[in-house]
């Protein structure tokens, strides 16, 4: 609510007289508070709703993997959504 405030009486102040880099500023001081207050209702929503969900149900369980003397280029082309992966030689893991 505050933040709307400061957005309208930045306007009106820009648009009222001739103090409108004063408006301009209040006016983005306002929207910069709109938008964080936003992002901050948005993270408690997520929060809630990922409070009793196990981690192990939203994390992926296959690890990808590419070959040792596969090219950047060819990790990049493959078609997989993940763009990499820990290296393995033969069946240990070297670099990741």
């Amino acid at each position: 609510m505050v933040a709307y405030g400061m957005i309208v009486f930045g306007a009106w102040l820009g648009m009222a007289g001739d103090k409108w880099t004063s408006g301009l500023w209040m006016a983005f001081i306002g929207w910069f508070l709109l938008n964080a207050a936003q992002r901050a209702f948005a993270q408690v929503a997520i929060r809630e709703t990922l409070s009793g969900l196990p981690r192990a149900d939203v994390m992926s369980h296959e690890v990808p993997t590419v070959p040792r003397n596969m090219s950047l280029e060819g990790i990049w082309t493959r078609g997989d959504p993940h763009r990499g992966g820990a290296v393995i030689c033969v069946t240990r893991m070297i670099d990741s």
